[in-house]
């Protein structure tokens, strides 16, 4: 379960490198938008290695967190490169849209995740196509009977077949 919060945190860390230093046409949306969304992914992430509870409440909690920091932005602003990307430089009305999306996509993962365990667990499950595997008998299963019309100075043999797995008088 950890795992897969892992992994989103990692993705989010990642959109967000690529965020910053993405220098194409519409870096400005990219930046501002594509970058909170990929924030609020890492607050779910975050909020999922350390808090267990329902999808909903995670989506609440993190949707909740960027709403103040976005609100905050009205009384303080973040100075310098990190001050920008913990708290951001201004308030934009468009970045809540910004934090939704990164929500949905969170829960989006996190739902999936379940789905996809299921099919590596059912994989690993299905028989392989390899030779069949017979399971040896244990010692106790062979009967040692002695041969039909044998005197006593004939040696018992061992009877390996399933049918003669009990003794006969």
């Amino acid at each position: 379960m950890k795992r897969r919060f892992l992994w989103l945190a990692i993705a989010a860390l990642a959109i967000g490198v690529a965020v910053v230093l993405y220098r194409g046409p519409g870096r400005g949306v990219i930046r501002g938008h594509v970058g909170d969304g990929a924030a609020t992914m890492l607050v779910y992430a975050v909020l999922g290695l350390i808090w267990r509870a329902r999808p909903a409440v995670r989506a609440a909690a993190a949707l909740a967190i960027a709403a103040v920091v976005e609100l905050g932005q009205t009384v303080w602003h973040g100075r310098g490169f990190v001050g920008e990307m913990t708290i951001g430089g201004t308030f934009d009305g468009w970045d809540f849209v910004a934090y939704a999306i990164g929500v949905a996509v969170a829960v989006a993962w996190e739902r999936a995740a379940p789905a996809a365990d299921q099919r590596r667990t059912a994989a690993r499950l299905q028989p392989s196509h390899a030779a069949p595997y017979t399971v040896p008998m244990p010692a106790s299963h062979h009967v040692a009977r002695a041969a039909p019309n044998a005197s006593a100075s004939t040696p018992a043999t061992i009877d390996d077949s399933p049918m003669n797995s009990v003794a006969s008088p």
